[in-house]
């Protein structure tokens, strides 16, 4: 679960809620954005699997977590992964800059 697993890897729903100590239904709610802009497949028994868009799926793996942290956290725990997320970002883009330049 953290970053780990490669992309195309079924992770079960109930796996992903066992270990971020939250429901099934917030999980899957969670992953239905992702799911209609197909960043997430999700399957009839009840698992999803994540696809390999590089950079926006980095954004859109920091927004799922933001949304998860909206859906089921206190609002200063939100405000906390917004910032984390935001700082990665950031250290993502920079460090992908210096890459091309190379």
């Amino acid at each position: 679960m953290e970053h780990a697993l490669k992309p195309r890897t079924k992770q079960s729903e109930d796996t992903i809620a066992d270990h971020l100590k939250v429901s099934r239904t917030s999980v899957r709610g969670a992953l239905v954005r992702p799911n209609a802009e197909g960043f997430v497949d999700l399957s009839a028994d009840k698992s999803a699997c994540a696809s390999d868009h590089g950079p926006l799926s980095i954004r859109l793996a920091g927004e799922f977590h933001i949304l998860l942290a909206e859906l089921t956290g206190p609002p200063a725990q939100t405000r906390f992964v917004r910032e984390v997320v935001s700082r990665c970002l950031l250290n993502l883009a920079r460090f992908a800059r210096l890459r091309r330049m190379d």
